[in-house]
């Protein structure tokens, strides 16, 4: 349903966009913004269970590489398969 409003509004942008030629060009940008809502998720709950209880001191630089870590060892189990 909401590819169905975002191309809806895509149209009308262009559709409109000679009398509103600014606000068009914006919309187009904003508009075309996939939602991440999920992947934020993701990488939150990644976090979490890198870290666990005891692990609260470690450093965002040590985390981020954990998780980058973790999503290699996730892909290359999965080309394993």
């Amino acid at each position: 349903m909401k590819d169905n409003q975002t191309k809806w509004n895509l149209n009308w942008w262009d559709t409109n966009q000679r009398e509103f030629p600014l606000i068009a060009a914006a919309a187009r940008d904003y508009l075309v913004i996939p939602l991440s809502k999920v992947d934020i998720k993701r990488l939150f709950n990644v976090g979490r269970d890198i870290l666990g209880i005891r692990r609260f001191v470690i450093s965002t630089k040590t985390l981020g590489i954990l998780i980058i870590l973790r999503d290699n060892l996730v892909i290359a189990e999965k080309e394993a398969e």
